[in-house]
């Protein structure tokens, strides 16, 4: 019961009175999207993080070179698209 509960007031949605616009679009964001957002965020500033710290305890002086050689894979693997 309390858990029923629990998931009816994690999952509800405010709506947004919004008359000046006029697009068909909905603006609601649910669960899912809320958690996704949470986690890209999460991983993207990883990215960056974890980027340094290998630049600088692996590659050393050689860091541009790295990522010369990691922009040509990036560049092959895109193009396959």
């Amino acid at each position: 019961m309390a858990l029923a509960r629990f998931w009816r007031l994690l999952t509800r949605i405010k709506p947004i009175n919004n008359d000046t616009s006029d697009s068909p679009l909905k603006r609601c964001l649910n669960v899912f999207d809320l958690t996704s957002l949470g986690v890209g965020a999460t991983v993207g500033a990883g990215l960056y993080v974890v980027t340094g710290q290998i630049a600088r305890d692996v590659a050393g002086p050689a860091v541009v070179l790295s990522f010369f050689i990691a922009a040509v894979a990036a560049f092959l693997a895109g193009i396959c698209y």
